[in-house]
């Protein structure tokens, strides 16, 4: 039932998440054969997602942590949240490929290379790849582009490339500046050069130059040496790199091939050239991603988890002693402590991190949720706005800037971030979910039905039940509305795609008033956690969960012994529950009828957005508890 999930301080949250792997192929099917009667179709659009039971904060960090984002270089100093105001803003928006449909990963690189380099001007404001990144084949108006993202300027442009059957050849590069207020071609040039790095990074230092310099910017004379910067000189390197950042992308979720495929063109990258700092980034990050994803629990040949966490501490290192100032090798090391649970180290490396790229939305955004961490809404308010207004559009940013006001239980705050995220992708059901949820934490369950409503006009009710599903904490709404239990029990294993340990487990969630029925599925829930333990059994902070997750499985299959001794064997090992892994415990406890265990327990989760007192009235896993006083002075904690 449990993964990972957040301190209520960002300095102590793990930046990872437990993700869905299919360690057992033999759980397809719970033992039993336990088979429902009907099902309910589900479309592919569920599998969009499927990264496991991510609880509300740990979309942001899975999002840090894995970094699927291109690897760029981006390292500047100077600009304040005071100064962006006066600055003209930009978009540069995907450069439309003119050449081979195989060379869009070359395109797509000049496009992010172009923007990390006008990102280095500090006279410049430069909407975030996320949000630019959106536009991609648009048929918007310019006009309509710059009201949506804020700027008053766009570039574009083309590329086409030409290649010898050696691998070398041509790329003519195309960009215009366009002032949105008139439709005005401030600037257009064309650029042919070959395809070896030191003149392709030439017409990228070159575009940046141009631009500034239709602008009315002067680069400081540190801005004009990064601006110019060649990473590698080696060609098969630099082709092997934008590669691998193409693989990146793609690997998103539980795409282990393309993952593969990506590590495998970063480390030809470091073969080609040993001093090539971002491709050592890229491995430390497709190595994160690897470790986020499960990748070593389904793949062969395979690392252990902690072996796949070291190796992310080790590419990021090396990157830094190429480069000590690289942002994303910085990013990498940050994610590498927080998933070890090193938060002094994590914290240390994100202030490294802004002070890199004082103008990263991302590293904005994640210095926001430190100073909400501390209490300094003032500030931390001011540090959203700020990534909000240089990536408006990005799903990141947003999550980022919400995620703090939920566990401060600052519910309305989170609301406006939520209707944000819904009116940029009303078609995926994640944001209705956690809505609904925020509305449960209150008590208000009439508004988390009209949120699940609308999310079910939205998306489908298969697709809402199986999101639902997904979540260590949000798959408890099955409980709190009965309804969508019983809708849940008519789910269909195919509608989980490869998720089979969701829909094991919220089957046995959802027949747990019918003993027989779950105790079926409680026992493939208990087979998978086993499984995931033997393939790592070093007590990572990701991987507490497994442990508790296996107690919940004992409980359900009336195995009270063991349930309780799994607890005691991570008080044993010195494992360090946050407060929403005590509610995960106190539910193991309660299901073996240990009342004053569970009270104990609770009494450290109450304060935190899965086990407000309104969520403790609202679920009926606590009815053994109702008449125990003390959990009667719960319900009247503020």
């Amino acid at each position: 039932l449990v993964m990972r999930c957040l301190e209520k301080h960002a300095a102590d949250r793990p930046q990872t998440a437990a993700e869905v792997l299919e360690a057992l192929e033999a759980m397809a099917t719970p033992s039993g054969g336990a088979t429902p009667t009907a099902t309910v179709p589900v479309s592919s659009a569920a599998a969009k997602l499927v990264r496991r039971r991510l609880v509300f904060g740990t979309v942001v960090a899975v999002l840090l942590l894995a970094g699927v984002g291109a690897i760029t270089w981006t390292r500047s100093r100077g600009a304040t949240a005071g100064t962006d105001a006066r600055r003209p803003m930009l978009v540069v928006l995907p450069f439309r490929n003119l050449g081979a449909a195989a060379d869009q990963y070359f395109t797509d690189g000049i496009t992010e290379e172009v923007t990390t380099r006008l990102s280095q001007i500090s006279g410049i404001g430069v909407i975030g790849r996320a949000s630019a990144t959106g536009y991609q084949n648009t048929d918007k108006t310019l006009k309509q582009i710059g009201q949506e993202l804020g700027v008053q300027y766009v570039l574009q442009g083309t590329v086409r490339t030409d290649r010898s059957p050696g691998g070398a050849g041509q790329a003519r590069v195309a960009p215009e500046l366009i002032r949105v207020a008139d439709a005005t071609n401030l600037w257009a040039e064309a650029y042919t050069a070959s395809l070896a790095p030191g003149e392709i990074f030439g017409v990228q230092a070159k575009i940046a130059g141009q631009v500034a310099q239709a602008l009315n910017v002067t680069l400081l004379a540190t801005e004009r040496e990064a601006v110019t910067a060649r990473p590698t000189e080696n060609r098969e390197a630099y082709d092997a790199y934008l590669r691998g950042n193409d693989y990146l992308q793609r690997g998103a979720g539980q795409n282990w091939e393309a993952q593969r495929t990506a590590e495998q063109m970063f480390e030809r990258a470091t073969q080609l050239d040993p001093q090539f700092a971002l491709a050592y980034a890229g491995l430390a990050k497709i190595n994160t991603l690897m470790f986020a994803s499960s990748y070593d629990l389904s793949m062969v040949p395979h690392l252990t988890q902690s072996a796949r966490l070291a190796r992310v501490r080790q590419m990021a290192e090396r990157a830094l002693r190429l480069d000590p100032d690289l942002p994303r090798a910085i990013a990498a090391l940050a994610g590498y402590y927080n998933a070890i649970g090193d938060s002094t180290r994590a914290e240390a490396q994100y202030a490294l991190w802004l002070r890199a790229a004082p103008r990263d939305p991302m590293a904005i955004a994640f210095q926001g949720s430190r100073q909400a961490a501390r209490g300094e809404w003032t500030e931390a308010a001011a540090s959203f706005d700020r990534a909000r207004r240089l990536d408006p559009r990005s799903v990141d940013v947003i999550l980022s800037a919400g995620v703090p006001y939920c566990y401060a239980l600052k519910f309305r705050e989170c609301e406006s971030y939520l209707d944000r995220w819904i009116s940029l992708a009303p078609d995926l059901a994640r944001p209705y979910v956690y809505k609904a949820w925020s509305y449960v934490a209150r008590g208000d369950t009439v508004s988390a039905r009209k949120a699940l409503n609308a999310g079910t006009a939205s998306v489908g009710l298969a697709n809402l039940l199986v999101d639902i599903s997904r979540h260590s904490f949000l798959i408890n709404l099955v409980r709190i509305f009965p309804d969508y239990g019983t809708a849940v029990r008519g789910l269909s294993m195919g509608s989980f795609g490869t998720d089979t340990v969701d829909y094991i487990i919220v089957k046995a969630m959802a027949f747990r008033l019918q003993p027989e029925r779950a105790r079926a599925y409680y026992d493939s829930v208990r087979a998978w956690h086993v499984a995931w333990i033997r393939a790592e059994p070093e007590l990572l902070p990701d991987n507490i969960g497994n442990y508790i997750g296996l107690a919940w499985a004992y409980a359900g299959l009336g195995r009270k012994r063991e349930a309780i001794d799994e607890i005691a064997r991570l008080d044993q090992r010195g494992a360090k529950l946050n407060a929403t892994q005590q509610g995960l415990v106190a539910e193991v406890y309660v299901m073996c009828g240990e009342p004053d265990a569970a009270i104990d327990r609770l009494t450290k989760a109450v304060h935190t957005p899965f086990y407000t007192p309104a969520v403790l009235r609202l679920d009926p896993v606590w009815d053994p508890l109702r008449a125990n006083p003390r959990f009667q002075a719960l319900l009247k904690e503020q």
